[in-house]
């Protein structure tokens, strides 16, 4: 249905011309309305202002040469309007008032008066009648007239477009040249000539033909007007982008070809770095991201645009670095401190009071990873150690303060971003928030300067090694983690280093046919931790070595070969291979064979049989808190404390003496007396000494100077036969669990107790009980 133009009182200045090719459209801003449109337009506003002249002409008197002239013509009763006009200034004005009960009211209204519409008139009429002269006179014209140019070439736009001119001197110019093109190309020679030049196949010079501007020799050799040498020697002083682009952390390096000079850089937040300025060329410009800008009514921290942080309402912020910040907010609730740092990406504050950042390590399998409650009563109740604000801004990790990382999802930049303090659900229990606690609290005893802690858990559920090895998952997590959190702390200020990789594993391959003679897993271990430290180290750039932690293998009683299911347990058509644990004997001696970068923290057989929750491998949740706590006592020993850095040892067999048929077990013992205890844990054949082979039969065991155990037995053993540690054992856990677990009756006499775990209403004991073990009695 057809319906009328909308109109709008507006001038226009000129009425759009239909061409051949304007397309054939009608409708709301249609091209076949656009001339109607705009005349419409016109006569809207040439009617508005009429109406406006036609009611200042209709007054019966005209207007009033000052106000109180119209007064007195009110007063006397021969203005009878509502509205009439009062002259101003220069006589081209008029002010509007209104008779309002009598009294000339001003409404702030003012017009052109009589005089100036008159005026007005006349010029436009004037005017009118010139351009309807000069419209006849250029309509048909499409031809430029010129005095310059004697022919053109001219759009379908006409005369106000030309794509040609040919000018009275013969110059031919073109759209966009500055000049005529005939100066263009009389600095080139013609190609009929350039073969004058003996030894070069391109020669380009000026129009003279004396002096070369380019030039490509019989060699290929490029020269180039200004520079005094071959231009490909000249870029031979720059490496190949190959090899830039291996640079980590930077997207493009320009490098000189010693590879020692960098002479440009973008690096991976698209700073730019030139040689002579510290930084990136940004930040030397002033630009700072880091602001403050009121969030939900409060004040709160911001980079660029994106929302950082706004749990207390900020204060200050200051731009640390280029990818870095501190702040001061008002304390409040569990957040005391008022002040903290951060980095651009992961909203958690981090304590500037830390001098460093340590980047604690796990890889293996499900016993690095917590424990669920499962389908278990009030699951809720299961979380034993949890968040502390006391440890806020020194224990962290990413995925939103996830402790055991991402297990077999690879890691995102979204999880990466979502740094924060560890915590677990109420639903589940690890070890790692109770290791790193008391790793914080162990420092603070101490008198060490707190560090920022950040945990880089890459277990995952019942794998082999072949699972976890370099190109998985969860090595590939790893890495990720680490490389977030080094820049994090370089952000800071911070100097980073990945101390620790734990080692919790061996399950699976303890079963599946893969370690079936003595040294086979060890093999695996020596590869996978020179992997490991090789690629954690590349990331950090210490040059401090990484400890390798073993949690000895404590389920497995013996080896078997064949079918595991996903969590690495047997599925019950193995085969027995060896009556010990090959993983376990293994795991110990790769600790004796690497000193000075590796200890074992424990063996788990106690926790296994103590706290396990019902299967064969798994610990429940005082049993994964009781783990973490025997891991931060090794590592705080060996690492950190002044006192005996250094020296942990565990409680392990040194060597072994045979005298006839008496072995003397000399052992390492963190705390002496060595004590035999058959009931903190349970009682089994020989407190869990035999032979592999039962040359001999054991006849008494006692303990000796405090750190030696000295083993009668009823004969000599065979020179051929070796010594088992924790490999007697027959029973079962309980009725409930028909696990058959490994144990010895040794521990040492540690005054140690867990910050955590009660044991018949008194702090569970520390105590570090004898490692499984196999020793032959001769080194054949």
């Amino acid at each position: 249905m057809a319906k009328t133009l909308p109109e709008s009182p507006e001038w226009v200045d000129g009425i759009y011309q239909v061409e051949l090719d304007t397309p054939v459209l009608g409708g709301d801003g249609g091209p076949d309305n656009w001339q109607a449109q705009q005349l419409a337009n016109r006569t809207s506003y040439l009617k508005q202002r009429t109406d406006m002249i036609d009611d200042r002409l209709q007054s019966a008197t005209g207007d009033y040469a000052s106000v109180a002239e119209a007064q007195a013509a009110i007063d006397s009763g021969s203005e009878t309007r509502r509205y009439f006009n009062v002259m101003l200034f220069d006589n081209n004005w008029v002010e509007r008032y209104e008779n309002v009960n009598g009294v000339a009211t001003p409404t702030g209204i003012r017009l052109p008066s009589s005089q100036a519409v008159d005026e007005l008139s006349a010029s436009l009429d004037e005017a009118n009648a010139l351009i309807a002269r000069l419209t006849l006179l250029t309509a048909p014209l499409r031809k430029y007239i010129s005095t310059k140019y004697t022919f053109s070439v001219n759009t379908a736009e006409g005369p106000v477009s030309t794509g040609l001119a040919l000018d009275r001197d013969m110059g031919l110019w073109l759209p966009g040249l500055k000049a005529e093109l005939q100066q263009y190309v009389q600095q080139l020679i013609p190609w009929s000539i350039a073969n004058r030049y003996p030894g070069y196949q391109l020669m380009f010079t000026d129009v003279t033909g004396k002096k070369g501007i380019v030039s490509i020799d019989d060699n290929g050799d490029v020269r180039v007007l200004g520079i005094d040498d071959v231009l490909q020697e000249r870029l031979a002083a720059l490496c190949s982008s190959t090899f830039a682009r291996r640079i980590n952390g930077f997207q493009f390096v320009i490098f000189s070809s010693d590879l020692k000079s960098a002479l440009f850089a973008i690096d991976d937040d698209g700073g730019v770095h030139i040689p002579g300025i510290k930084g990136a060329l940004q930040d030397n410009l002033g630009q700072q991201p880091a602001r403050i800008t009121p969030y939900q009514g409060l004040p709160a921290v911001y980079w660029n645009d994106a929302l950082l942080w706004h749990e207390r309402p900020v204060l200050s912020v200051n731009q640390v670095s280029a990818t870095g910040l501190s702040m001061t907010y008002i304390p409040g609730g569990q957040i005391t401190k008022g002040y903290g740092m951060m980095y651009y990406r992961g909203g958690a504050e981090i304590s500037p009071e830390a001098m460093k950042a340590l980047i604690l390590c796990s890889d293996g399998q499900s016993l690095g990873v917590p424990s669920d409650a499962g389908n278990r009563p009030n699951p809720n109740t299961w979380n034993k150690v949890n968040y502390d604000p006391k440890w806020r801004a020194y224990a962290l990790a990413i995925a939103g303060g996830k402790p055991e990382g991402s297990q077999d999802t690879p890691i995102t930049e979204a999880m990466l971003d979502l740094l924060a303090n560890l915590v677990y659900p109420l639903y589940r229990q690890g070890q790692q928030l109770p290791f790193v606690y008391a790793l914080l609290y162990s420092h603070e005893n101490a008198g060490l300067n707190l560090p920022v802690m950040f945990s880089a858990v890459a277990n995952s559920g019942g794998k082999s090694f072949a699972q976890i090895w370099k190109g998985t998952v969860p090595y590939s997590n790893g890495l990720a983690m680490v490389e977030r959190y080094v820049k994090i702390a370089q952000a800071l200020g911070k100097p980073a280093s990945v101390d620790v990789v734990s080692l919790e594993h061996g399950e699976t391959d303890n079963d599946n046919g893969t370690s079936q003679n003595v040294g086979d897993y060890r093999v695996r271990m020596e590869a996978y931790y020179a992997l490991r430290r090789a690629d954690y180290k590349a990331l950090t750039g210490q040059t401090t070595e990484i400890l390798a932690v073993i949690g000895q293998v404590g389920s497995r009683i013996n080896t078997k070969a064949g079918g595991v299911d996903e969590q690495g347990n047997p599925t019950g058509e193995s085969v027995v291979v060896k009556p010990f644990s090959v993983v376990a004997v293994d795991q110990l001696q790769f600790v004796k064979n690497n000193p000075t970068n590796a200890i074992m923290y424990g063996p788990k057989y106690p926790l296994n049989w103590l706290y396990s929750d019902g299967s064969l491998s798994h610990l429940d949740n005082w049993g994964k808190v009781l783990q973490g706590e025997y891991q931060e006592q090794a590592i705080f020993w060996h690492l950190y404390d002044p006192a005996r850095k250094g020296t942990w040892t565990g409680l392990k067999i040194k060597s072994v003496t045979l005298a006839g048929n008496i072995a003397d077990l000399l052992c390492d013992v963190p705390f002496a007396p060595i004590v035999i205890d058959a009931e903190f844990i349970a009682d089994c054949l020989n407190k869990g000494i035999g032979l592999e082979n039962n040359s001999a039969v054991v006849q008494s065991i006692t303990i000796v100077d405090g750190n030696i155990i000295r083993v009668v037995f009823n004969q000599a053993p065979a020179a051929t036969d070796a010594l088992l540690m924790g490999f007697t054992n027959t029973a079962e856990h309980s009725p409930e669990n028909d696990s058959v677990y490994p144990l010895t009756c040794f521990r040492d006499s540690s005054p140690r107790v867990s910050r955590w775990v009660t044991r018949n209403g008194s702090p569970f004991p520390l105590y570090n009980w004898m490692c499984l073990d196999r020793i032959p009695l001769t080194q054949e």
